[in-house]
């Protein structure tokens, strides 16, 4: 239950715009409503932006049979010449991959179970990982007929290419945004991340840290990972600012002014809470919400203060409540000048950008990006192969 309010309903006031009117999706010059549809956006306009050379090396782990390698890269072909996209793709074995510039890798192995406790595939990922190279996965019992059109837009953005993109409309337009998790792993490294999503809501870059296993952020660590993901923005796009996501709420004795403070952009600050917040509901029956909605807190104890919950997934349709967001922001935190309007567009945009496949998310980009990552392990592999530099 919210902090000063009991037990009490709160009159939440919501927002008469429909969000998804405020955002678009755009695919070079082809505009599209959101929410996208991946697979019907590529075949009508292909891809937004696709690398010079671009090429993807298939590599089957030992115990894969290389005919079925072949059969997967063929499939890949086929399906990248279907939305109007040239690409070389080729099998290959580890020792022959090189970092090159347009490539993708993507490793066809065994099964998942197994990959996550053999130390030889193991030694695959970290010698990838050593090398700076991207990478993707499959497994050869894959469906690769439903499997490769789920992957083929994070495999372009394996090799540095764009699948589509998200803007608002007749709002501020999306500034960079820096998503920030601390994650702790249930058998691993605590890991400290940052992921740096561009104004079109495309991944750029992460960064990522080994932190001590407790709930305190390193301050050191933070300005370190702030400070290379402001100097990675190039200098001419620097005036759209950043919009810095706090995965969770600040810890107690936690600076703010360290996310915020000292950098030559203006920059904005909001807290993502997206556990353990109520339902939302709505005045018609059965009170489910159908649409995207962001209703901010229309009595607040503390003017300066702003707050406000977000279904981001309605699921109406399937009679349960969709995922509740919490976000809080004040007055201090808004360098971008920010309305709620504003972040709501913006938001909105985020959870209907790219991510690894082509199903809908209920988290926006920063968050989406910075809390796989940081979960990402021997074990959790959904995040792996991505960009990621290690302060």
């Amino acid at each position: 239950m919210m902090e000063g309010f009991a037990n009490e309903q709160i009159e939440l006031d919501v927002l008469p715009d429909n969000l998804v009117d405020l955002t678009n999706t755009n695919v070079k010059n082809h505009s599209f409503p959101c929410p996208p549809k991946p697979n019907e956006l590529y075949h009508i306009a292909g891809f937004h932006l696709v690398p010079e050379r671009f090429s993807v090396k298939v590599v089957p782990i030992p115990g894969v049979s290389p005919s079925l390698a072949a059969d997967y890269a063929e499939r890949l072909t086929n399906k990248f010449q279907s939305r109007s996209t040239t690409v070389s793709v080729t099998t290959s074995s580890i020792d022959k991959i090189e970092k090159l510039p347009g490539q993708a890798v993507v490793l066809l192995m065994p099964s998942s179970k197994e990959a996550t406790i053999n130390k030889s595939i193991i030694d695959v990922f970290l010698y990838l990982d050593r090398q700076g190279i991207s990478w993707r996965r499959c497994y050869e019992n894959d469906n690769f007929q439903f499997s490769i059109p789920d992957q083929i837009g994070s495999i372009l953005q394996c090799a540095g290419g764009i699948p589509y993109c998200v803007q608002t409309q007749g709002t501020k337009p999306i500034p960079w945004c820096l998503g920030i998790d601390l994650s702790h792993a249930t058998n691993g490294q605590s890991q400290l991340c940052g992921a740096l999503i561009n104004t079109t809501g495309n991944l750029t870059h992460s960064w990522v840290s080994k932190h001590r296993r407790d709930e305190t952020i390193s301050s050191d660590t933070l300005q370190k990972i702030i400070r290379a993901a402001v100097n990675y923005i190039p200098k001419d796009s620097r005036r759209n600012g950043l919009l810095v996501m706090r995965d969770g709420r600040l810890f107690e004795r936690e600076n703010h002014a360290l996310y915020h403070k000292g950098f030559d952009l203006p920059v904005s600050l909001i807290e993502v809470r997206k556990r353990k917040n109520p339902p939302i509901l709505t005045r018609e029956l059965p009170g489910i919400p159908d649409k995207i909605m962001f209703s901010e807190i229309s009595r607040n104890l503390d003017h300066d203060s702003h707050i406000a919950f977000m279904v981001t997934l309605p699921t109406a349709k399937k009679e349960r409540f969709g995922q509740v967001l919490k976000i809080h922001w004040r007055d201090e935190w808004n360098g971008l000048s920010l309305q709620s309007r504003d972040l709501a567009a913006i938001i909105t945009a985020l959870v209907y950008a790219p991510g690894l496949g082509n199903k809908e998310r209920t988290l926006p980009a920063p968050i989406y990006w910075a809390d796989g990552i940081a979960a990402a392990s021997n074990i959790d592999l959904r995040f792996r192969g991505q960009q990621t530099t290690h302060i």
